[in-house]
């Protein structure tokens, strides 16, 4: 070479063993290159980790299993439930619940039942006994269709002396709250034949048709009770009777001024409402419905047993609850 330095082809010629500081610096380079990408696919790693956790930890907050709804005797029952999804997401009506008791006076009791979920998700006084006023009449049309469809009654048949069938009658106890009616179908089955029934068949150990009394957590049983109609297997009976809750005409009374007023056209209200008014103020006003979010598939039973609370005041828990159950869907609460 000119220049007299010795390249390293040279060296190996010429038998002189040549530096390895250039060798040994790329491997130190190439080490560290490696020991980065290691280091940082698993820094990347723990992180996606501990992201996809948070993620399933809010959405275990959020949703539940279906399944596996409380029956009315309080035993696990799948059939309970007629869900539609595998999961939904869980809603809260609780602090709704507690805001709308406290801005009203009277004596209020509040049950929200998740028919899909299968659980309580909103309560108040739910097992202190109110007056129930036409909410009776619940207990005893249902009876009354379980005759009807056993064939145990004629439902073309006279109901006693009110001029109506049975079937007439079983649709206006509830349509237009019509007391006669009730009260003919009432001593038709035998009053206590109906106790043993509500007791026994129904799962409602602590009620008493006679003293006209229940709590909201049994009206509510009842109204699950009509949502599932599993004991009921003509389908013409169902159809009329979810009629008779969802298409109340005004009469002398606007059966739908209470809960199906303060929702919007877009949710579907079935309800019955049971009231006694002095002419000054209401001494009970009484709503159980069964509200149906169509739009998303989503069901509710809802029941209101107030004394000394306006109906308007009751419209407005309707309108409250729409919006707030909008807004949990909307931002995942």
């Amino acid at each position: 070479m000119v220049s007299g330095k010795t390249t390293q082809r040279e060296a190996v010629k010429e038998g002189v063993k040549p530096s390895t500081s250039e060798g040994r610096s790329h491997g130190v380079s190439w080490g560290m290159v490696i020991l980065i990408f290691v280091t940082a696919f698993t820094v990347m790693s723990l992180m996606l980790v501990l992201i996809m956790s948070a993620v399933g930890m809010k959405r275990a907050e959020n949703e539940t299993i279906v399944g596996e709804c409380p029956s009315l005797s309080g035993v696990v029952n799948n059939n309970e439930c007629v869900a539609k999804n595998d999961v939904v997401q869980r809603v809260d009506f609780q602090p709704l619940v507690n805001s709308w008791v406290s801005s009203v006076g009277g004596k209020k009791g509040v049950m929200i039942y998740d028919l899909m979920a299968g659980e309580v998700v909103g309560e108040y006084n739910a097992d202190e006994k109110f007056a129930t006023a036409s909410i009776f009449k619940l207990f005893i049309v249902y009876a009354g269709y379980l005759k009807v469809d056993s064939g145990e009654w004629n439902g073309g048949a006279a109901a006693g002396g009110t001029g109506r069938t049975i079937a007439e009658c079983l649709d206006l106890a509830i349509r237009e709250s019509h007391s006669e009616c009730a009260e003919t179908l009432w001593d038709m089955m035998g009053r206590g034949w109906l106790d043993v029934t509500v007791r026994e068949d129904f799962g409602l150990s602590g009620l008493s048709m006679g003293s006209l009394t229940a709590t909201p957590r049994e009206v509510m049983r009842m109204m699950l009770k009509y949502y599932q109609h599993s004991e009921i297997s003509d389908d013409k009976l169902v159809a009329v009777m979810k009629d008779s809750f969802l298409n109340q005409p005004k009469t002398t009374y606007d059966w739908r001024q209470g809960l199906p007023s303060g929702f919007s056209d877009a949710v579907r209200v079935y309800n019955k409402v049971g009231w006694e008014y002095d002419g000054n103020k209401w001494l009970i006003y009484n709503d159980a419905a069964i509200v149906s979010f169509a739009d998303v598939d989503r069901d509710f039973v809802v029941v209101v047993m107030t004394s000394g609370v306006d109906f308007k005041q009751i419209a407005q828990f309707g309108r409250d609850l729409e919006a707030k159950f909008y807004d949990i869907l909307s931002f995942g609460e």
